[in-house]
This record gives structure tokens, C-alpha cells and sequence, in this order.
């Protein structure tokens, strides 16, 4: 169980460092953190991908087939591709386990020493399934900004790969990941081959690939090159820009009928990736050349964060007063106002904590959505009926409302709490909200005798409550109102 323990806080800390090397796992850890492969979360020609689970966070495990002709060779390879290729674009390798065991079964009647062999990968976790998925629900006409930023996405990841002379050989919507900000995350190199220094292309009798992405050298001649995943790539692109995985793949483009600049040059360049001649087909990096170019004439619809504010969004009032009563039905609603400072449209979401589930709070509509440039919303925090009051003032935590930077286009659908996350490198802006919790003046002045006034009891408590928000991270200058003040006329009885 140590052994373990020690493997589990590696694992962690190798989340939250960028740079960390992937390391060696047990079968017995990789068993705990999937519950004994428990829930499966995706399925692939080499083998099934389940859900683990650390202390903060989660990871994918696949755990590769492993049949009568399985070759610890391509396992090597894959690993090997897996180790070079780091980029924000490619889905993070994190870990790995080769455990090889003996095991008794009957053979023949009798019993006879078996090898038992487990091969798995160990990934980040990515959470909004793969691109075959998303385009499936594509709402026409309202998300091409998501779908440009994913068509670029792709590009950049593909044009890594080719610098670290590794060609994928099996692109295709299924193998593009969709993180929380909907940034695709190139996955499952299963068939992949790391050329050497000098070496552009590759003869093979098996022909690698899913059918409809293959390119027609490698079906014909056998012939693998970069090219290939080049021709792949024409393919991604026009299902994204159709919006649809069945198509006409002879006339599809036809179909289109768009007046935007950006959407053009896309359906040019997945028009030359599909050249049947894979001479005429561009490089990774001329791709990317062109959408910079395209770019930089101005009429770019991929946001970044372009604010210079260190803030993001502004969070009014800094602290939520509740005076409670006992044996009411009345439920009562304090609004939070978010305004968003900056340029660029802004994803929030409002934790809950435990003070509210205490004392029987909800939201009066969702937490969580997205703010467009210089505008403002508001939230409804409602106290709901109650017994019992507290006898003191008590803030016993806070309430904190996270932000970050997102694409014009997103959706409130796409938001999951992965994206507010500061470990990812994206900026995120976190406002923390004081949570008092202030007695009825009747059961105060029922309690005791000296609390009619400002006792010493009584500034016992608010200095108590002014320590508890100091302890949490609020200090007197970021918030709006004086805190005895308020605290003494809802405290006061005369």
C-alpha cells in the first residue's frame, strides 16, 4: 500500500508539471484508480479506454489487446512516439505498465504455467469526447468560430508531429479529443512509424489506416510518407466544414455555400490535402502558413487572450450578508452582478461551498455561462427556509466565482470545470466571496441578555467572523463595505 501511495502522488505531480517524463505504473495502481477497470469511457481497434480516478483529478487508461500475435515491438514503438510528442494539440502521455505474469489454466486437461500479459497507456483525461461526436451535433451556422479553431488545432498538432518525423497513419474524427475549451487533442498512435533522421517515406505489405482516410499511394504501392496523413487530414477538415461524417466525398464541397474568408481558404486547403497525387498535396507547415497569412490581413475569428487587465471580470458585492430567521418560509435571494472588463468574451463559473449546503442555499438559475465583451449578469443566491439560526455571526467559508478567456462562438454547454483550472498554463481569474451568516435579532436578543447591544460577546463574534474572512483570503482592501459596520446594524438591537 505504500508502493502504491508513492506511485499515486508521482502520478499526480506529473499532472501538474508540463515537463515531467512519463514513468513506469504498476498493474496493482492502475487496477485501483480504474476500480478494477470499471467504467469504460471509449473503445478503439487496439483497445479499450477506461476512467481513472486520482485524489484531484482524473485520467484515461487504455488497456491495449493483447492477442495471439501481439508484438511487444509495436508496444515499444508506440511508446516511443507517445515520449516525443508533447504538444498542446496531442493528447499527454503520462504513464505506462508492462507487467507480465505466470498464471495456471487447463490445456488439454491438465494444468500448465501460462503467461498473463498487460500492456496499458496512461493519458490525460480529456473531457469532451472525440470530434466524430461533435459533429454529429453540429448546430449549422452559429459555431464556425469552433469549428476554425479546431481545423487550426489540428494543423498545429499534425505539423509537430512531422518535425518530430512521426507519421500518425490513422487520423480521423475518432482520434481527435475535444478538451474542456473544445481544443482538439490528436490521440492514438497505435500505427504510427518514428522515420530516422534523413528518411521521408516507408514501403509496407500491410496497409495501415481506417478506410476512407487512407490515401490512395498507401493503398496502391503500399507507400507511407507524410503525404499520407496530409491526405487524412483533407478528410477531417471537410467533415468539419460540411458538418456532417457521411457525405459526397467527390462533390462536398459544392455543397457549401459560405461568404466567409476564413471558410473559403479551409475548403481550399482540404481541397489540395485530398489531391490524388500526393505531390500536389501542401506540407503541415505550409497549412499553417497560409491560415497565419490569412490571419494577418485581419480577418481572423480565432480569439486569444488579448486582454492586458490582470482582472477578467468584476464581482459585486465582495461579501454575502444572510440574516436569518428561524421558522420562516420565506425564501430570500442576494444578487451577485459579474461584469466583464475586457475585450474578449469570458467563460465563469460560481463554486458552491459547504457554509451553503449548511444553512440551505441554492442558485435561482445556473452557475456557470459566458460573458461577451463590456457586458454584465446577474446571479441569484437564495436562502431557503430554514429551522434553526445560528446563535453568532459565522463565516464559515466563501464563495468563489473562476474565469478565463474563451473563443467568440463558445457555448455554455462546452464549460467544465477542467478549464479553470490554473495548472493548464491559461490564465484564470479567481474572486472569492465572503459568506456571513448573521443571527435573527429575536433569537440574539432571546439568548442572552447582553447581546442587546454591542457586547463584548458580540465583538467577539465579528471579530471572529472578520478572522475567518482574512483566513480565507479576503482581505479589508478588496472588499466594498466596511465590515463592522454592516455587521453592527444587522447585530444591534435597540
Amino acid at each position: 500500500m505504500a508502493d502504491q501511495a508513492s506511485e499515486l502522488e508521482a502520478l499526480e505531480l506529473i499532472l501538474t508539471d508540463a515537463n515531467a517524463e512519463p514513468t513506469k505504473l504498476s498493474y496493482a495502481l492502475i487496477k485501483s484508480i480504474t476500480t478494477n477497470f470499471s467504467q469504460e469511457i471509449g473503445l478503439g481497434g487496439f483497445g479499450v479506454v477506461y476512467l481513472g480516478v486520482l485524489r484531484n483529478e482524473k485520467v484515461a487508461v487504455k488497456k491495449l489487446f493483447i492477442e495471439q500475435d501481439f508484438s511487444d515491438e509495436l508496444f515499444v514503438d508506440e511508446v516511443n512516439c507517445l515520449v516525443r510528442a508533447k504538444h498542446n494539440n496531442i493528447v499527454r502521455f503520462l504513464d505506462y505498465c508492462a507487467d507480465t505474469q505466470g498464471e495456471l489454466v487447463k490445456f488439454d486437461g491438465r494444468h500448465v504455467m501460462a503467461e498473463l500479459r498487460q500492456r496499458l497507456l496512461c493519458f490525460e483525461y480529456v473531457p469532451n469526447g472525440n470530434l466524430h461526436d461533435y459533429i454529429k451535433g453540429i448546430s449549422h451556422g452559429d459555431e464556425w468560430q469552433i469549428r476554425y479553431k479546431m481545423i487550426k488545432g489540428i494543423c498545429h498538432g499534425l505539423q509537430y508531429l512531422h518535425k518530430e518525423r512521426i507519421t500518425h497513419l490513422d487520423l480521423k474524427p475518432d482520434n481527435v479529443l475535444l478538451d474542456a475549451y473544445m481544443e482538439p487533442k490528436i490521440t492514438d498512435f497505435g500505427l504510427s512509424r518514428l522515420f530516422d533522421e534523413g528518411q521521408s517515406r516507408v514501403f509496407t505489405k500491410n496497409v495501415p489506416g481506417t478506410r476512407g482516410y487512407i490515401a490512395p499511394e498507401v493503398i496502391d504501392k503500399g507507400e507511407i510518407s507524410f503525404k499520407s496523413d496530409i491526405f487524412a487530414l483533407g478528410i477531417v477538415v471537410s467533415k468539419l466544414l460540411v458538418g456532417q461524417n457521411n457525405y459526397d466525398i467527390e462533390n462536398w464541397h459544392e455543397s457549401l455555400d459560405v461568404d466567409c474568408t476564413q471558410a473559403k481558404s479551409c475548403i481550399q486547403i482540404a481541397q489540395s490535402c485530398m489531391e490524388a497525387d500526393q505531390h500536389k498535396r501542401p506540407t503541415a507547415e505550409e497549412i499553417i502558413k497560409k491560415l497565419n497569412e490569412m490571419e494577418s490581413l485581419g480577418s481572423s475569428i480565432y480569439r486569444t487572450n488579448s486582454s492586458d487587465s490582470e482582472n477578467l471580470i468584476q464581482v459585486e458585492p465582495l461579501e454575502l450578508h444572510f440574516h436569518l430567521e428561524p421558522n420562516t418560509h420565506i425564501s430570500v435571494t442576494q444578487k451577485l452582478k459579474l461584469a466583464n472588463i475586457t475585450d474578449d468574451y469570458v467563460a465563469f463559473n460560481a463554486m458552491e461551498w459547504s457554509s451553503m449546503a449548511k444553512y440551505g442555499f441554492s442558485w435561482s438559475g445556473p452557475s456557470r455561462g459566458i460573458l461577451l465583451p463590456w457586458s454584465t449578469h446577474e446571479l441569484g443566491l437564495i436562502r431557503e427556509a430554514h429551522e434553526m439560526s445560528p446563535l453568532s455571526v459565522q463565516c464559515n467559508d466563501v464563495l468563489i466565482v473562476r474565469s478565463t478567456v474563451v473563443s467568440e462562438g463558445f457555448k455554455t454547454r462546452y464549460i467544465a470545470l477542467d478549464m479553470f483550472k490554473t495548472h493548464t498554463g491559461r490564465k484564470v481569474h479567481e474572486v472569492k466571496l465572503g459568506i456571513l451568516v448573521v443571527p435573527s435579532l429575536a433569537e440574539s436578543s432571546a439568548c442572552t441578555a447582553h447581546t442587546l447591544s454591542m457586547s463584548p460577546t458580540e465583538n467577539q463574534d465579528l471579530k471572529k467572523a472578520k478572522e475567518e474572512l482574512h483566513r480565507l483570503g479576503l482581505s479589508a482592501h478588496e472588499r466594498p463595505h466596511d465590515t463592522n459596520a454592516q455587521l453592527s446594524s444587522l447585530t444591534k438591537a435597540n
